[in-house]
């Protein structure tokens, strides 16, 4: 089985976004094995200059699915069309600073937060799914950033997340809780405090 897919969701507007995703794609390039992939999936750019830029790289995937559910579409794709023992999620304005490759562990995430926002918000999607009871305290996963292993993602995607993804920019913040609220669940909290701080440096872009 092959080792990482490092999923990249991307939105390509301008020259400045593209420049990111290249910065994003480079620096994971420098830490990339024969047994890895980068897997950009994108979410309908205006500008499609990293098509013609990547097209001839044997370690980069691009699909052009016009991508409307934020992270946790580009995240299921991944899962759904690439065979990985790992994932990691990043953003198109992030770098990668350092290797992961050394990481064991089921559960690796670039930042979390004490967040209790949007509970009602959170119900709406968790009543759809086994995750049905909300806990008073809870973490957000900053920008879903988050490296796991496919048997968590197994366990997302088989159990009701499929049917309830994000389809705006408040939606996919009400992801980054949604997911830590699982991970929490599901016993990987202890993971989560130890393995933060994944070594990712992240740009913050406006954009929708």
């Amino acid at each position: 089985m092959n080792d990482i897919l490092y999923i990249v969701p991307c939105k390509v507007n301008n020259l400045n976004s593209l420049r990111y995703l290249e910065k994003c794609i480079s620096s994971i390039l420098n830490f990339i094995t024969e047994e890895d992939k980068i897997l950009i999936v994108d979410s309908d750019s205006e500008i499609k200059d990293h098509f013609k830029i990547y097209k001839k790289n044997k370690h980069v995937i691009i699909k052009d699915i016009k991508n409307k559910n934020y992270e946790a579409g580009a995240l299921l794709y991944g899962y759904k069309n690439f065979d990985f023992k790992r994932y990691l999620l990043i953003h198109d304005s992030c770098e990668l600073k350092e290797s992961i490759k050394s990481f064991k562990e089921k559960a690796y995430i670039y930042q979390h937060v004490l967040d209790p926002w949007g509970k009602d918000f959170i119900n709406n999607f968790m009543c759809k799914t086994k995750w049905n009871k909300i806990p008073n305290n809870f973490i957000t996963i900053v920008g879903s950033i988050f490296f796991l292993k496919k048997e968590i993602l197994e366990m997302f995607y088989t159990n009701g997340i499929e049917n309830i993804l994000p389809s705006n920019k408040i939606e996919s913040g009400v992801f980054e809780r949604i997911f830590g609220i699982i991970l929490m669940q599901e016993g990987y909290i202890e993971q989560i405090l130890k393995n933060n701080r994944l070594p990712i440096f992240k740009n913050y872009l406006s954009r929708q």
